[in-house]
């Protein structure tokens, strides 16, 4: 990821899957909103996870922040790429992703009481919003500035605007995909599923070379360990209030992921995201390992690009072939842009010291 030809190669990804883009907007822009959608909530987690990291040792410090700066901060300076997908979105196309923007006329009676906050110009508005906080937030935490603690009194408040913010954008862009559907544990479910990845990817670039694995790093893989069980409970929390409600218009939800192919998609999510990493690192042993530990978060990142599929694509119920290579281009195009703006971070700042 550091060297010069690591860059060419997300650059090369980039422009590729860029064409790729370009192709499925003139045969099927609604595949390709939906696309991008599911590519734009797999990257922004990485940058949006960093951030929660970054905000955590403003708050306790300890060896694991010093371990991990230079990945964690490379992973946030991923940000304004990672944005970009939902912008292109809000331009091009959002009535293909909302259903709630041009209602059929079953669905307009079941939206009378939300459409104040289920209108398009509100969110995009919430949007810039969400984005101004966030890029915000990233400058003060010291996003390019690698050894900067920030102290606790904004660390604090940046734990505040962060929880806040990312509910409401889980609300947004996961929630009201499906209009019928509501869920009060769904802004933690997506903090802790947007964490573990960023974790992930962090052990993965520290772990790069043979360098013997040292306390901090440890730490850390204990620290994932803990936001998978988090991740785990939450998203179990859920699915009980739901199911034990038994309403057809919140249920429906789990149905459309029970069905079909997604049902295979599940069981794979839950694998990666979860069983497999907890078994490598639930042991000290494991969490000592080098193999372990990455092959704990390879099964994370993973388990992720699932769940971002998982997530947005069955509440869209897009008819056609295109979604399937449409989603891959996205993902590449978004790939790399976030791989060539971290790249070009993490080799800047790969030699200085981490955060005191």
């Amino acid at each position: 990821m550091t060297g010069s030809g690591a860059r060419y190669l997300f650059a090369f990804g980039a422009a590729s899957g860029a064409v790729l883009c370009i192709v499925g907007a003139l045969t099927d822009l609604g595949g390709l909103m939906q696309a991008l959608a599911a590519a734009g909530l797999f990257w922004l987690a990485l940058p949006l996870g960093a951030m929660a990291i970054c905000i955590a040792h403003g708050l306790t410090g300890g060896a694991w922040g010093r371990a991990t700066d230079v990945p964690v901060r490379a992973l946030l300076a991923t940000l304004p790429a990672a944005l970009l997908p939902f912008a292109v979105i809000l331009a091009a196309g959002p009535e293909h992703v909302f259903a709630w923007i041009d209602p059929p006329a079953d669905l307009r009676h079941h939206l009378a009481d939300k459409r104040f906050y289920l209108d398009q110009g509100f969110l995009t508005a919430r949007f810039v919003l969400h984005a101004v906080i966030w890029i915000g937030l990233a400058w003060a935490l010291g996003a390019w500035r690698t050894g900067f603690r920030p102290d606790r009194g904004l660390a604090a408040a940046g734990a505040v605007l962060w929880a806040l913010s990312v509910t409401f954008f889980s609300f947004d862009w996961v929630m009201s995909l499906d209009p019928h559907w509501y869920s009060d544990v769904l802004g933690v479910v997506c903090m802790a599923a947007f964490t573990a990845p960023a974790m992930a990817a962090a052990l993965l670039l520290s772990l790069l070379g043979e360098t013997p694995m040292d306390r901090g790093v440890r730490d850390f893989a204990t620290l994932l360990l803990g936001v998978l069980l988090i991740w785990v409970f939450t998203s179990f929390v859920q699915f009980l209030i739901i199911w034990m409600a038994n309403l057809p218009h919140e249920i429906g939800w789990y149905l459309d992921r029970a069905a079909g192919g997604w049902r295979v998609v599940t069981v794979a999510m839950t694998a990666l995201f979860f069983a497999v990493p907890v078994l490598l690192l639930a042991m000290p042993a494991g969490r000592q390992s080098r193999r372990a530990v990455r092959l704990a978060a390879g099964a994370v990142l993973f388990g992720h690009l699932l769940q971002s599929l998982w997530l947005v694509l069955p509440s869209l119920h897009h008819k056609g072939p295109a979604l399937f290579w449409q989603t891959p281009a996205a993902l590449l195009t978004v790939g790399g842009l976030a791989g060539l703006s971290g790249s070009l971070h993490y080799r800047r700042n790969a030699g200085g010291g981490g955060a005191e």
